[in-house]
């Protein structure tokens, strides 16, 4: 039986984000296992830049809940990332885990890497704040397998992002391309294939680069209308990634063999301890003193 896990990065139980990937969920089929991990309840602890999964190939050492998460990825066929958006990106939660996933260690044993399928979902109260939230929950599910699609919805009150018919629709659509063994990757014009953002940096060459996967799309100018456009030429699919992935862990000689030269740059800036420190008063108090 295939198994289907929902990964729901919001704090509020049976708010905007929840239902959205428990409708996307509920639409991949009766004949297939369901099951949730509200992110927000794990100890997810932040990434310490110490680097030693780069440059000595071990596996993270910090001791928290990420090795029982990616289990849970590793048994999945299928995965569905949800996450709110409050200020221009989706939850930290979600910055978190990224940054941890810098070790691509953690997945040398997952053999359903190169099979399994993942969607995201963004829930968002306001359109024009959503900002770069759906890059953020695209590239988390990437990062897990085969990406296929994203959907953004807008509702304040709980329950609002399904009150629509084409809410319902595009969950619907999400969940059904979990399983669909027809799948084509959509281009649409405006919009990164594989991240749903349309933030581009454009190139001196006249090209538009995604900013957060760094796909590349081909800008096109006809009678005054600007259009950004990709093909399966110019994206970074899932192999793509890998190989920037690799690139990160083949830095760890290059550091090496500059260790001491980066050693004499460092400490020069030993002495200036300038670290000031919260007070034993926690909470708005603070701003009272």
């Amino acid at each position: 039986m295939k198994r289907v896990l929902g990964l729901v990065g919001s704090y509020r139980p049976m708010g905007n984000t929840e239902l959205l990937v428990k409708e996307i969920m509920n639409n991949a089929g009766e004949d297939c296992e369901k099951v949730l991990i509200r992110l927000t309840d794990l100890d997810i602890k932040p990434c310490r830049g110490c680097m030693a999964c780069v440059f000595k190939g071990t596996h993270c050492r910090i001791k928290d809940d990420l090795y029982w998460l990616l289990k849970e990825v590793t048994l999945s066929d299928a995965v569905v990332v949800g996450a709110p958006c409050y200020i221009l990106g989706a939850a930290g939660i979600i910055k978190m885990i990224q940054d941890r996933l810098i070790d691509q260690t953690l997945f040398a044993k997952d053999q359903k890497r190169s099979t399994r399928t993942c969607v995201s979902a963004i829930a968002a109260g306001q359109e024009p704040m959503i900002g770069y939230s759906p890059a953020n929950v695209s590239r988390l599910a990437a990062t897990f397998g085969e990406y296929r699609g994203h959907t953004t919805s807008i509702g304040q009150g709980q329950g609002e992002c399904l009150m629509k018919p084409e809410q319902l629709a595009e969950c619907k659509r999400l969940g059904t391309l979990l399983f669909a063994p027809d799948y084509e990757l959509d281009f649409p014009d405006n919009e990164c294939p594989l991240c749903h953002t349309d933030i581009f940096q454009i190139q001196e060459d006249g090209t538009a680069r995604c900013a957060t996967c760094q796909s590349l799309g081909k800008v096109v100018v006809d009678n005054g209308r600007f259009t950004v456009t990709f093909d399966e030429e110019t994206y970074i699919d899932h192999e793509g990634h890998r190989l920037h992935m690799q690139r990160i862990m083949d830095s760890g000689p290059r550091f090496q063999q500059t260790k001491d030269q980066l050693g004499e740059i460092r400490n020069r800036y030993k002495r200036m301890k300038w670290w000031i420190h919260t007070p034993e008063t926690k909470g708005p108090a603070v701003l009272e003193v």
